[in-house]
């Protein structure tokens, strides 16, 4: 069908005056986009080349042209290992602070980069109902999925892509596809507006499985903005002949973010709440320990849990945290881990009763202030 419809796109583009561009420009990227629909990439490919080689279209026809022709190219390369985009992406907008037309801090964007990475596999990996992991990298079958690229910039912003894509292989028998792209994509959006929006659906219903819940949650934190550099991340869910669908994360996030943690931390009323705030150094999840050096050296090594997960805690290697904890027979033991600045965090301490509770911790210090207590532990409340 859709290459019957390229023939009558060229032919009415054959038929249309040479000066004008405007029309013929629209006719011209119809019909490559037509041809890549059709599955025909070499047509398309040739097609491009000679449209773009003439000048009998519109410069903004020619822009658009050579955006096709950047995705055929990716296709013709995906095909070659038995792949091809699904038509399902996710685009990731970085706006405000040092965010340009097009450009980022290069920290700033692999973060962004590789959180989002994370998020689109686990949310795989739980649409998919494969067992919840801890460790390690995901299962083949989700890694395939994912094909991350950058994409144009647009003013004040910088952006980059997530497509989805399935297997070429068409099974002799009709076989479910264990991981659909499309309910992948909307299960983006779905725990994203879930962990961070009023949603007429309990975050509880709408991610059953608690330890997928709070993995989701917590990595959906850790793409939310947490600093002066980036005002807003917006995500995009897109599929052609739908409408896209949006959520705007900005620092105001947090604080659902917080609540929903507060509520699944079970709570420790016999033990001491203390907060630690430094760069994390060094982990060993296996072993349940990770260490967090303070601004004057002082190095701190947390207990954690056995289903600790690395997604979450392991691109926070050498970047400043704040860790929330209890003092278990005079050892730290981690409850949560939150990437950044307490100070940018406690900014919004007073616009939520929530935030002020999951906050009300003691911070690990240089002072002995009894003898029961560690020697890095101060009797002091939140400074």
């Amino acid at each position: 069908m859709f290459g019957e419809a390229a023939e009558l796109e060229a032919r009415a583009l054959a038929q249309i005056p040479e000066d004008k561009l405007r029309t013929r420009g629209i006719l011209a990227v119809s019909y490559v986009a037509l041809l890549y629909k059709a599955g025909e990439l070499d047509k398309a490919e040739r097609a491009s080349y000679e449209l773009l080689a003439g000048d009998k279209i519109a410069d903004a026809a020619k822009t658009e042209l050579r955006d096709l022709l950047e995705t055929v190219w990716d296709e013709q390369a995906l095909a070659t290992t038995g792949l091809h985009y699904s038509g399902n992406e996710i685009l990731i907008a970085l706006r405000g602070g040092q965010i340009g037309s097009g450009t980022a801090p290069l920290e700033t964007a692999l973060h962004y980069i590789n959180g989002m990475t994370s998020l689109v596999y686990r949310v795989a990996e739980w649409q998919g109902q494969l067992p919840f992991r801890t460790r390690g990298l995901p299962p083949p079958e989700v890694k395939e999925l994912v094909q991350a690229r950058a994409t144009q910039p647009s003013a004040g912003s910088y952006r980059f892509s997530i497509k989805l894509v399935e297997s070429l292989q068409q099974w002799l028998f009709a076989e479910p596809q264990r991981i659909n792209p499309k309910v992948v994509s909307d299960g983006i959006i779905k725990a994203i507006r879930s962990a961070v929006l009023e949603t007429s659906e309990p975050l509880s219903s709408a991610i059953p499985d608690p330890q997928y819940r709070a993995t989701l949650v917590k990595l959906v934190r850790n793409v939310l903005p947490n600093s002066a550099n980036l005002r807003e991340v917006e995500v995009r869910t897109r599929l052609e002949g739908s409408d896209d669908q949006s959520v705007t994360l900005n620092l105001g996030a947090r604080l659902r973010i917080a609540e929903h943690l507060r509520a699944e931390r079970v709570a420790e009323t016999s033990a001491t709440p203390i907060r630690v705030e430094g760069v994390l150094r060094a982990l060993h999840l296996d072993n349940n320990w990770l260490e967090i050096t303070e601004s004057d050296g002082k190095h701190v090594r947390f207990k954690t849990r056995e289903d600790e997960v690395d997604d979450i805690i392991g691109p926070m290697v050498n970047r400043r945290v704040v860790a929330f904890g209890t003092k278990q027979k005079g050892d730290p033991f981690l409850l949560d881990i939150v990437a950044g600045s307490y100070g940018v965090i406690n900014a919004l301490r007073n616009r939520s009763a929530a935030l002020r509770s999951y906050l009300r911790f003691e911070r690990i210090g240089n002072h002995r202030s009894d003898a029961n207590r560690s020697p890095h532990v101060n009797g002091k409340a939140n400074p």
